[in-house]
């Protein structure tokens, strides 16, 4: 069989669950924790599907492909990487690539008697990314980018295909807790320990924007507006909103 059941029954997650993310479509969501297992659950049905295992320790983040045309890719082209995409980063410092079956087969498994068997992921690619803790990893809108951050002070871009390095961006003075491709332009949003957010192109590395207003450690960074505008949030417990062109933090909540 091209993609073959774990054998073993569970529930969930046996540890502290550490990140999330949603398929586009919104019909599968990732999870990952401290028990070093990626999980895909099948939103509809409720039910785990498949399981990513290989991490030597905790799984601080993941993410999905984010083209929805690849999900109906199944069968040993999916296996073999020609389809969906999931991606984890873990505190072992390595960011890995797997293969996801196409949507039938995971529907086919939610399906199944069986509650709770779930499909064993394949590991296609596996790379040492950072120096340090790995606290978030991003996919660009056309699938072909990946970025990670990690306390490690850097940004890294990957080329989705291989895992093979792009290119390194560095200018935070403390650790990069996300980073977040633009929906419509070759831009990057991060944003760091050191109180900022920064915009940074994709065809340089130059940083082209720096926001600057949190009293302390910028958390999350999304785009909102079409590509036109940031929202960030921080540990000083405030949300933030950022129109990109002038610079200028619009609210402050």
């Amino acid at each position: 069989e091209l993609w073959t059941y774990s054998g073993v029954v569970r529930d969930g997650h046996t540890g502290t669950l550490l990140s999330i993310d949603v398929r586009p479509c919104g019909r599968y969501v990732s999870s990952c924790g401290k028990d070093k297992t990626m999980r895909l659950w099948h939103v509809e049905a409720g039910k785990c599907v498949a399981i990513a295992t290989g991490h030597t320790e905790a799984i601080g983040a993941s993410a999905l492909s984010r083209k929805l045309g690849r999900y109906d890719v199944g069968g040993k082209s999916a296996r073999n990487g020609g389809g969906a995409f999931a991606l984890t980063a873990s505190k072992d410092r390595t960011l890995k690539r797997w293969a996801l079956p196409g949507s039938s087969e995971l529907d086919a498994c939610a399906a199944a008697a069986k509650d709770g068997e779930e499909l064993s992921l394949r590991s296609l690619n596996s790379v040492r990314a950072h120096e340090k803790d790995i606290n978030i990893v991003s996919v660009a809108p056309n699938d072909s980018l990946v970025a990670t951050g990690s306390q490690d002070k850097t940004v890294k871009l990957w080329n989705s295909s291989d895992l093979s390095l792009r290119g390194t961006i560095r200018g935070h003075k403390r650790g990069v807790w996300d980073c977040q491709f633009s929906p419509f332009d070759r831009v990057l949003a991060t944003c760091s320990g050191d109180r900022t957010v920064k915009l940074w192109s994709l065809s340089d590395l130059s940083c082209v924007r720096t926001f600057q207003g949190h009293a302390a450690s910028t958390l999350r960074v999304r785009f909102l507006g079409g590509g036109l505008q940031l929202m960030s949030s921080g540990a000083d417990g405030l949300v933030k909103l950022w129109t990109i062109r002038t610079n200028e933090c619009e609210a402050t909540m």
